[in-house]
């Protein structure tokens, strides 16, 4: 378990040194994101199936940065559709619970928005971009918390599922690094530095690193056992 762990520890550092170096490779990871998680959902097992949609959507979330920040995949909100598409096969396996409704009413009141947007758009703005620029987040929410409502993992569950979100984070690490090795040649004040971040949002890079350190110390002191620290 944990020579495999260190082995793709190892792969999405390659990943991201590769991406950095030749930036199209972005896109045949984004495809090969999707094409590699749903062989993985298709073949397994019946009882694995959500377990393995949960790990998925959480790959996404962890990658959505470095496949933003490299223009990956089709069009800018495409992991968004990714983690909706993964989520649509958890709700066709498992079936929906009715428990979950307040969920789809959500999905349902962002309908009237779609109609106010027209009116309000500026004529010469893409409309549907524009529209599916604002509500992709939204609605890939909703859809997946339909999915994941009353949903139970174990411990062990949980703990690949924290890996898959920081394998990429790592990959997305690397590039940043690579990206700029040399922060004090472009750091001249205190403010949000693009240049330091990747090229990317400086928010957005804090945003998604820091969760990559806070599911790094939950995985450290509460999800592996650590001899150290055993008493």
């Amino acid at each position: 378990m944990q020579n495999n762990y260190l082995k793709l520890l190892g792969i999405h550092i390659l990943i991201g040194a590769l991406i950095y170096l030749l930036r199209p490779l972005g896109n045949f990871y984004f495809y090969g994101i999707f094409i590699y998680f749903l062989i993985r959902i298709i073949s397994a097992k019946r009882q694995l199936k959500t377990f393995e949609i949960v790990r998925a959507c959480a790959y996404v979330l962890g990658a959505e940065v470095i496949l933003r920040m490299t223009n990956s995949g089709p069009f800018y909100e495409a992991s968004k559709y990714m983690v909706i598409v993964f989520s649509v096969f958890g709700l066709f396996y498992n079936g929906f619970n009715k428990k979950a409704t307040p969920y789809l009413l959500y999905i349902c009141l962002m309908i009237p928005s779609i109609y106010v947007s027209l009116y309000l758009l500026e004529v010469d703005q893409n409309i549907r971009k524009a529209i599916a620029f604002n509500l992709s987040g939204p609605v890939t929410l909703g859809v997946s918390a339909l999915f994941c409502f009353g949903l139970k993992v174990s411990r062990k569950q949980l703990e690949s599922i924290v890996n898959f979100i920081l394998f990429p984070l790592v990959s997305t690490l690397v590039y940043v690094f690579m990206y700029n090795p040399d922060v004090s040649a472009v750091s001249t004040g205190t403010g949000s530095n693009f240049a330091a971040s990747g090229g990317f949002g400086p928010n957005q890079m804090a945003t998604v690193l820091g969760l990559g350190f806070f599911l790094m110390t939950v995985r450290f002191f509460i999800l592996v056992k650590v001899k150290f620290f055993d008493i």
